[in-house]
């Protein structure tokens, strides 16, 4: 997975959260476990703890790159992307999302998120350490290089219904699987 498109992000993005941004996104496109031809619509929740000012803006960053991205998942449907407090991933219409995004901040309240996207096989992604240990599927993280490292929990993975070629899997730096 090569990084492409990002020349209109401006040089600060390059080697940071539009990176990482980019590749949550490739990753969700990677998913065998979508039936593409079902969906009308993807749908991806950005969920942020909403009492943590760095966490809600690095939210409203991260829908802001997302939008920016010319090669967004599934290019030839629609995308929504939505901002949701921790607190209220309630109210998010789960039956119809395909992704979740979380945020670094309210650590605790990631069991109920997680919970939420096991029940509706909604695929979980960070670029938080601390959420990926705490049990989502996939963190993609930047090494000081700035090449990026991909992390799987393979049975949140599963979990959640997602399926990855060969190629991907051979991408990965670190493999959860207890």
């Amino acid at each position: 997975m090569m990084f492409s498109g990002l020349s209109g992000l401006g040089a600060q993005d390059l080697s940071g959260e539009a990176a990482r941004v980019e590749m949550l996104l490739k990753l969700c496109t990677a998913n065998r476990g979508y039936a593409a031809a079902g969906i009308d619509t993807f749908r991806i929740a950005i969920v942020y703890d909403r009492t943590d000012s760095a966490s809600t803006r690095l939210a409203i960053r991260y829908r802001d790159l997302i939008g920016q991205m010319p090669e967004l998942p599934f290019r030839s449907i629609p995308n929504a992307i939505s901002l949701s407090a921790a607190t209220a991933s309630d109210s998010l219409d789960w039956p119809g999302l395909h992704a979740v995004i979380g945020i670094p901040g309210d650590a605790a309240a990631a069991a109920a998120l997680l919970a939420k996207c096991n029940v509706h096989q909604v695929l979980s992604l960070t670029t938080s350490r601390e959420l990926f240990e705490r049990g989502f599927a996939i963190g993609v993280y930047m090494r000081p290089d700035q090449q990026p490292e991909i992390w799987f929990n393979i049975p949140v993975l599963k979990n959640e219904g997602a399926i990855y070629t060969r190629e991907i899997l051979e991408l990965v730096t670190q493999v959860f699987s207890p």
